[in-house]
């Protein structure tokens, strides 16, 4: 509803503040973040929680308080959401007011954060910075007496500069870097080759401490059922083939 007409736009066109016809026969996906002002509807949510069981967004209340989005989800729609089932008490749709579009909605803020990844600080790298740090005092040290004693012998220029950045590169290796970038190129290498493929190469390092890698099942699941597949036994601590028996 825009400038009080029922007009069809495309979903790119919504901007906040706008009115939305929601269908309450369902079988649709949201296309941005809205709040119900007219209706209640059942949503599926397991693209963006995992959570198999629909969720029922209620109308909000009609009260002097201020909207809160963190604590009032009650009443959002969020984009990427199917609306399974509505209703409304007059007609058959149901009203929301659009409030957040694009990149600004809760679905357009995790695909950001898949696309953008915040930088990860790792113990190893900080170590290795530090480590760093410390040669380069050490190599100061010794180039700044290295260039005094060529200066007290009556050295040229050259001489004084070439010696001096000589024993600069004795402390820091300026192939470190490159080393420590080829390493983890080629472990990204070996590991595409065994079909496993790494977004960051920081974290190669870190998964190779990992002894244990525990999954939780809870939150991502899409079914509301389960499916045997087989029985595996375990002797001497290894799991061996599915069972042929009746089970």
């Amino acid at each position: 509803i825009r400038n009080n007409r029922e007009v069809e736009l495309s979903s790119k066109e919504l901007v906040p503040g706008d009115q939305v016809l929601l269908p309450t026969n369902g079988g649709y996906t949201v296309e941005c973040d809205s709040v119900l002002v007219e209706g209640s509807c059942v949503v599926n949510e397991s693209m963006l929680t995992g959570e198999s069981i629909p969720v029922t967004k209620v109308t909000i209340p009609d009260e002097q308080v201020k909207f809160n989005y963190d604590q009032q989800r009650q009443y959002i729609l969020y984009q990427g959401t199917e609306v399974m089932q509505g209703k409304s008490r007059q007609g058959n749709y149901c009203k929301a007011v659009v409030i957040r579009t694009g990149f600004l909605t809760t679905k357009g803020e995790l695909v950001r954060a898949i696309l953008f990844p915040p930088p990860l600080d790792f113990a190893f790298y900080s170590d290795f910075l530090k480590s760093v740090r410390v040669f380069l005092c050490l190599g100061l040290i010794g180039m700044t007496y290295s260039l005094y004693m060529w200066i007290s012998i009556g050295g040229s220029f050259r001489e004084c500069l070439l010696n001096s950045l000589d024993i600069f590169t004795f402390v820091v290796n300026p192939m470190l870097p490159p080393a420590l970038t080829a390493n983890n190129a080629f472990a990204q290498k070996r590991l595409q080759k065994k079909g496993i493929y790494c977004l960051h190469t920081k974290h190669i390092n870190l998964c190779g401490g990992i002894d244990v890698v525990a999954f939780d099942k809870t939150g991502t699941l899409t079914e509301g059922d389960l499916d045997l597949a087989g029985v595996c036994e375990a002797k001497e601590g290894q799991f061996q083939g599915v069972l042929k028996e009746e089970y």
